[in-house]
């Protein structure tokens, strides 16, 4: 089960209890609490998930504290949990994107789950608290006071997740007007063979296009996922279409030293990229030639946004859990 990556009110008690038994020790972005510690400490904890990775806390699933994996899985008594962790969640600044799930009770217990995003407005801190918290992912202590030199990086955070995007969509334009310039040279070359050929007036090259551009990112890109050139097997495992467009496209993908680029430009204009830290572009000519000239309608544009999302989802989905 995928704690990490699925929607939280998705899962029953049970379901909790049968993640717990599969012995998943705690890590960097996972945590295990048998119940509510004072909200001081809850506050520490919950602000070290925001300032480092985020992640998800399971309240109600006791820990071995040598190793981190669970050793009691009972849940905890049923209450107004919910409140209790917005009243938590007040004493943090800035307060950080959260979500807070109740499992369905069972003899009155229930399992309490907080997913803590990583933070775009870091540091955070608790109130009346001069430390700066950050997790870990050593299994005897968890949460630590940021260095010094960590405490300036999530000063400086925000503002390196900013360069970092711009990076990336650079990239990823300079990979596009690459594969473009050279596919108008190539379409220039055969225009002139074929009107030598048939001993014609070369015809010219059609520029009236409309493209539709989608890129998404993380918004703070990390390192690679995973290394570039195995991002190709995931980009095929996360194919959607309809009858509008495809993505990813299933066909012949070339490497780029930041992931995976598809290109066509024959009877429309097509070039998908897919980078090994989440970034994910597609540029795909939208407008069509009818009996009235060259046409765009709102279908085509909605219909080909919703299944690059759908497909984006995949991939991210299939990204992360080869992570963790």
């Amino acid at each position: 089960m995928k704690i990490l990556t699925e929607v939280l009110n998705k899962f029953a008690f049970e379901d909790i209890q049968s993640f717990a038994k599969e012995g998943k020790a705690e890590s960097v972005q996972l945590d295990y609490k048998k119940d509510f510690q004072t909200d001081e400490k809850m506050a520490q904890l919950i602000t070290a998930f925001a300032n480092t990775r985020g992640g998800v806390i399971v309240i109600g699933i006791g820990e071995n504290r040598s190793n981190g994996t669970p050793i009691s899985w009972d849940g905890i008594e049923d209450g107004r949990h919910e409140e209790r962790v917005a009243q938590i969640m007040s004493g943090i600044h800035p307060v950080p994107a959260f979500e807070v799930y109740k499992t369905n009770a069972v003899n009155n217990r229930v399992f309490v789950l907080i997913r803590v995003f990583e933070g775009d407005e870091t540091p955070y801190y608790p109130h009346n608290d001069s430390n700066l918290w950050i997790r870990t992912g050593s299994i005897k202590k968890s949460v630590e006071i940021a260095s010094p030199e960590m405490a300036e990086l999530l000063y400086k955070k925000a503002e390196k997740a900013t360069l970092a995007r711009k990076q990336n969509e650079k990239l990823a334009t300079f990979n596009y007007d690459c594969y473009l310039v050279n596919r108008e040279k190539e379409k220039k070359r055969e225009a002139v063979e074929e009107a030598s050929r048939l001993q014609i007036k070369e015809k010219p090259i059609e520029k009236n296009k409309t493209i539709l551009e989608v890129l998404f990112q993380p918004y703070f890109p990390h390192k690679d996922f995973v290394k570039p050139q195995n991002t190709e097997q995931i980009i095929q495992d996360s194919y959607a279409s309809n009858a509008v467009y495809s993505f990813p496209i299933r066909d012949m993908w070339e490497s780029v030293d930041n992931g995976m680029i598809f290109f066509k430009d024959i009877d429309e204009l097509i070039c998908q990229q897919v980078f090994a830290n989440g970034l994910i572009c597609s540029s795909h000519e939208i407008s069509r030639t009818t009996k009235r000239g060259r046409e765009t309608h709102l279908g085509w544009l909605t219909g080909e946004l919703f299944i690059t999302l759908k497909g984006a989802k995949t991939y991210w989905r299939d990204l992360v859990i080869k992570v963790l």
